[in-house]
């Protein structure tokens, strides 16, 4: 048997953060006594996972510049 990993996030910790992408109610059971569970909709997470990733850029671009110019000041190569 093949083991298959899957990643994602944990519904009720992103729902802390920005709630409009999840479904559901934490720890919700049914007349049965069965879970609930939440649900995460992750097309709600693209844009704002994009834009993250685009001004981390930026810091680090803005970064490399400062350290060349620190190795450049010290005769670093």
């Amino acid at each position: 048997m093949q083991l298959i990993y899957q990643f994602g996030f944990i519904a009720h910790e992103l729902q802390e953060y920005y709630p409009q992408a999840v479904t559901g109610i934490k720890d919700a059971i049914n007349d049965e006594g069965n879970p609930i569970y939440q649900g995460v909709d992750y097309s709600q997470l693209t844009g704002l996972l994009t834009k993250a990733i685009q001004e981390q850029q930026c810091t680090i671009c803005s970064q490399a510049t400062m350290i060349n110019t620190l190795k450049t000041c010290l005769g670093i190569t």
